[in-house]
């Protein structure tokens, strides 16, 4: 096991009671451990705690080029990017992906490139994401590949919002053939939800519409699932049916405490669920 085996992203509280219990017994570089433990708690929004803890790593942390402190400057950008300051994040996300070169750690330099792209003026987004996407495809890495399937994904997004959606849609399926390779069941119905969204929009609706009742099959509860079979319904003059699964989709967001749900989507399902 290595430090980020430790990690739930989708629970980041249980991450970090893993983070401090590797912590109290030594189990891992004790500077790399405190990174980990401060991302647990910027993805919970405590920004104060996260940066107490990474101001800990900065003064104890020898001068010089590490992975360490290629970490510290991965998640001191993204506090800063998290809490709303993403020009801060900015430089620190550059200084990593350099870093991470330097030191032949292509995971963290494709992940310092992917948040270079999260962080940078939009216009500048989809760039960055093809410039990440070349390096960990040429890359042997495999720390640095698995990184192709949120790539593509993000990359699938920046097409969408600019309306290149044949493209966005082959972006999200080259994003599922990735996690189809790594085998993640949960990261393969992400990733085929996406596919799901980009055919609506290009209205093959009968195929985003299977691809949703099959997942609702696997997770009823799904508050993204719900969202688009709520639409599909609507769509398909299914009145009943999308006032159910509007329901649906609003019950599961109420109970996701880290789930930031566009306003304009939540006031879209509340009008389908009144009837």
């Amino acid at each position: 096991m290595n430090l980020d085996d430790l990690w739930d992203f989708g629970d980041p509280a249980a991450s970090e009671k893993r983070f401090r219990e590797a912590l109290a017994a030594g189990s891992f570089d004790e500077a790399q451990t405190k990174t980990q433990l401060a991302r647990s708690l910027t993805l919970q929004k405590r920004f104060e705690e996260a940066q107490v803890v990474l101001d800990e790593v900065s003064r104890s942390l020898p001068q010089g080029d590490s992975v360490a402190r290629a970490r510290l400057l991965l998640e001191q950008g993204r506090v800063f990017r998290s809490s709303g300051n993403p020009e801060k994040g900015l430089p620190l996300f550059h200084e990593a992906a350099e870093l991470s070169a330097r030191l032949g750690e292509g995971g963290f330099e494709i992940d310092a490139l992917h948040m270079v792209a999260l962080a940078d003026d939009p216009a500048k987004s989809e760039h960055w994401n093809r410039v990440a996407i070349e390096r960990a495809e040429a890359s042997n890495d495999p720390r640095a590949r698995k990184w192709l399937g949120s790539l593509n994904n993000n990359l699938g997004w920046s097409l969408f919002d600019r309306g290149a959606l044949v493209e966005a849609l082959e972006a999200f399926n080259k994003a599922l053939q990735a996690r189809h390779e790594q085998g993640n069941p949960e990261q393969i119905r992400i990733a085929e939800w996406c596919v799901a969204r980009i055919l609506r929009e290009l209205g093959r609706n009968e195929e985003a519409f299977a691809i949703h009742l099959r997942h609702f099959e696997q997770d009823p509860d799904s508050t993204y699932g719900n969202e688009e079979l709520a639409l599909l319904y609507e769509i398909k003059g299914e009145n009943s049916k999308a006032k159910d699964h509007a329901a649906r989709a609003l019950n599961a967001m109420e109970a996701d405490p880290y789930d930031e749900f566009p306003p304009e989507r939540q006031a879209k399902l509340a009008s389908l669920a009144a009837g």
